[in-house]
């Protein structure tokens, strides 16, 4: 399942009984229902046999991709391009771009509704500096 999409709430605050409860800041809440993606869907990415291009193939065919744990050193940034996409890392897998990388994530104008999570980026260099 992936987590229903909460807007318009600024934190999370907890009760003595260590319940969730969400703030509202402005206008009413809007709860989305939770979204069940089937597994056929889904693209497992692995650091010791993929890289940024095979990531992106599945990306740009629709998959949605959970990244396992590891260090990803990406020769090219990771680019979401459909609506309600999801790349979900577990075990916080580390994305570090290669030189010359300015970035290892994009996100499409096009992908409302994207959701990613549980990564660890590293900032790229912008290009060569001396």
């Amino acid at each position: 399942l992936v987590p229903p999409v909460v807007k318009g709430t600024k934190g999370v605050s907890f009760d003595l009984s260590g319940k969730g409860n969400r703030r509202k800041t402005q206008g009413k809440t809007k709860k989305e229902q939770p979204v069940q993606i089937d597994f056929s869907q889904v693209y497992v990415a692995n650091n010791a046999t993929d890289s940024a291009e095979s990531i992106n193939d599945h990306l740009r065919l629709g998959f949605h991709v959970v990244i396992t744990p590891g260090v990803y050193s990406l020769e090219a940034p990771l680019t979401v391009v459909h609506e309600n996409q999801v790349v979900l890392g577990i075990g916080l897998p580390s994305l570090i771009p290669s030189a010359g990388v300015s970035s290892v994530l994009q996100i499409s104008r096009k992908a409302e509704g994207a959701r990613v999570a549980g990564l660890l980026v590293e900032a790229g260099r912008g290009g060569d500096r001396e």
